[in-house]
């Protein structure tokens, strides 16, 4: 757990798992990308390394809101969901970007599951938690051909402001526009490589795998951007 403070002393970000974070404030608490139990995604394909180390109890412990930034399943994981108590907000972004039936797949798979407190919002749409705290949806890049249906959040608290990118595309007018709308943030969370950067389990060898890995490539062209763009105090 990370304390933010700089007079409240009310804010405090625990890293939870991959890139599940749990927000904790006056509000209550936001959960991010709810994938904290130890099962694998993608047909049993990709496993969490390292592996979770908090009991499920003790990340819904309190939560109210909870954000789900895009369908995958190392984001947006069904087991995990399943430990929420039915009566918390979701906020999910409605993709209206790039309107289509796809972008309503997370907002009916939680309708399915029991969900009701539903709060859909838009592009840079504002939504407080409290009268101290309040979130704002970053749209992704239009720029980009795939991953639309993704989203970032920005956490404003008298304490600090965090930028939660996590898988969300940017670009250079993407981050033109943060900067227009925000002055600097104290923390920004962006992912480090997809899933895709090392190879499925099916069907290889630990000697397969190893030279599979050896093989790939990721660049980090979504740090450098937002290292060179943004004005950050911790990344």
């Amino acid at each position: 757990m990370e304390s933010l403070e700089k007079g409240h002393g009310r804010l405090s970000l625990t890293m939870v798992t991959h890139a599940c974070v749990k927000v904790t404030g006056e509000f209550g608490a936001l959960l991010c990308d709810p994938w904290f139990l130890n099962e694998p995604v993608y047909n049993f394909t990709t496993w969490k390394f390292p592996a979770a180390v908090m009991p499920a109890k003790d990340v819904i412990d309190g939560v109210t809101h909870v954000f789900i930034s895009h369908s995958h399943e190392d984001h947006c994981h069904i087991p995990s969901i399943d430990h929420l108590p039915r009566d918390v907000i979701l906020l999910l972004p409605d993709y209206g970007w790039y309107p289509g039936p796809r972008a309503q797949t997370v907002e009916r798979s939680m309708r399915e599951l029991g969900f009701q407190n539903i709060i859909m919002l838009k592009a840079w749409d504002i939504y407080a938690l409290d009268e101290n705290c309040r979130v704002t949806i970053i749209p992704a890049a239009r720029s980009k051909p795939h991953d639309w249906e993704n989203a970032g959040l920005v956490i404003e608290h008298p304490d600090a402001r965090i930028l939660n990118m996590n898988d969300c595309p940017s670009d250079q007018a993407l981050y033109t526009e943060v900067n227009r709308r925000f002055d600097r943030f104290d923390l920004m969370l962006i992912q480090y490589a997809g899933v895709t950067t090392f190879p499925g389990r099916f069907r290889m060898t630990k000697s397969e795998m190893r030279k599979a890995v050896q093989s790939k490539q990721a660049n980090f062209d979504e740090q450098k951007r937002a290292v060179e763009m943004l004005r950050i105090d911790r990344l």
